[in-house]
């Protein structure tokens, strides 16, 4: 998509502008014109992405692999996990629905890996815990064997260990599908602006370039970046909790002769302190492998070489994946982690909305999350969970 391709004056205008250009804010930006073609929709955010989620993100397109034995357990989990579930199966449709609106050829549409193989040890709460969901959502899953699994591009799976494939769960290569939502965006007449924040007033967004923007509705799909934002906001800020960075350091690797690489996405599953091991094939001979967190309240801009080191044995230990030391190319994203844990949707005070605090399943949530926002861009809150809007009660009504 073309930036700055509108001459800007130093006090410019829209209807609405969305801050962030990652997958959440591009698809709520494309929903609001969707809903309302004649609206001035203009999106915000450096095409540099530097230390954004989803060009450093596997791209898994998963809710039931992400179940931990808790989800059933506890009914605000579960709240989240049934809208992520939900999204996972609107996916399909809703990247051809993207593609037609833009009246652009059907093989443009990024291809989305079918199948999803989850790894568990014999002995396994949380594997567990997946085939039980499974099994009561009657999703379409089952049981491979050994032989199977090689069959997947399983390296020298353990006897002693289980897989259970996952039918309509999946991924994306992330950078193929930032492209096509440029491309749609631009093709609906969303207005891209490749520039920083410097601040937000009451109806106005303040830009580098000594120009602001005003507008009639704001919304914040920044990450971990809207806490920054609302610093000048105290009344808006007592009613979103507090977003930390959660730090994700992976490896993009190439393909190669010598490499076993599995054709389906695969895991183990999550454990209580942190996400499992992965490996997603993506498109152009690359793969991800991933993955470590660790929250901080400041970003990283480079991972450390413990963590490649760490990421490197897990791999070859959980996954039979052995990747050289010269082998791939670390990547660092922050995914934003609300400290309650779930995402903050929906509208913060007049004129002003966020869609955060995602964690791991904002890609996966993009299609429902961008629906509930553009909703509540008109006026509607219904579709939002209680548990998941901006609210006092979240934050025990503290400032900053």
């Amino acid at each position: 998509m073309p930036s700055d391709s509108h001459p800007l004056a130093a006090e410019d205008r829209s209807d609405i502008v969305v801050i962030g250009n990652g997958v959440l804010g591009l698809s709520i930006a494309i929903e609001a014109i969707r809903r309302a073609p004649d609206a001035r929709v203009t999106l915000i955010g450096p095409a540099s992405r530097t230390g954004a989620a989803t060009p450093a993100a596997a791209a898994m397109i998963t809710a039931i692999s992400e179940v931990l034995p808790t989800t059933d357990d506890d009914p605000v989990e579960s709240a989240w996990f049934h809208l992520v579930r939900e999204s996972v199966l609107l996916w399909p449709q809703w990247i051809e629905e993207l593609t037609a609106a833009a009246e652009l050829p059907p093989e443009r549409t990024p291809r989305i890996t079918r199948g999803l193989l989850v790894l568990g040890d014999e002995e396994d709460l949380a594997f567990d815990a997946i085939e039980r969901t499974a099994r009561r959502l009657a999703a379409p899953a089952r049981r491979l064997d050994g032989r199977e699994a090689s069959a997947l591009g399983i390296g020298d799976p353990v006897s002693r260990r289980r897989f259970l494939l996952l039918e309509d769960e999946g991924a994306v290569d992330p950078r193929s599908l930032l492209d096509h939502l440029e491309l749609v965006a631009a093709r609906l007449g969303v207005r891209r602006l490749d520039r920083s924040i410097i601040g937000i007033d009451t109806g106005r967004v303040r830009l580098t370039g000594e120009v602001s923007i005003s507008a009639e509705k704001i919304v914040l799909a920044a990450g971990a970046g809207c806490t920054r934002m609302l610093a000048d906001h105290p009344e808006a800020a007592r009613r979103v909790p507090d977003i930390r960075f959660g730090i994700g350091v992976g490896l993009r690797c190439r393909t190669h002769s010598g490499l076993l690489v599995p054709k389906v996405p695969i895991r183990t599953p999550n454990r209580p302190l942190g996400p499992g091991t992965y490996c997603v094939p993506h498109s152009n001979g690359t793969f991800y492998v991933g993955a470590t967190t660790e929250l901080s309240r400041q970003p990283r801009l480079a991972p450390h070489q413990e963590e490649i080191d760490a990421l490197r044995s897990r791999a070859r230990e959980l996954l039979g994946l052995s990747i050289a030391d010269d082998d791939g190319e670390p990547v660092i994203g922050h995914r934003p982690v609300s400290v309650d844990g779930l995402p903050v949707l929906g509208r913060i005070t007049d004129g002003m909305f966020i869609a955060t605090g995602t964690n791991r399943d904002g890609l996966s949530g993009a299609p429902r999350i961008a629906s509930l926002l553009g909703e509540a861009l008109q006026g509607g809150v219904a579709a939002i969970p209680p548990v998941m809007r901006p609210s006092v009660d979240r934050t025990g009504g503290r400032h900053g």
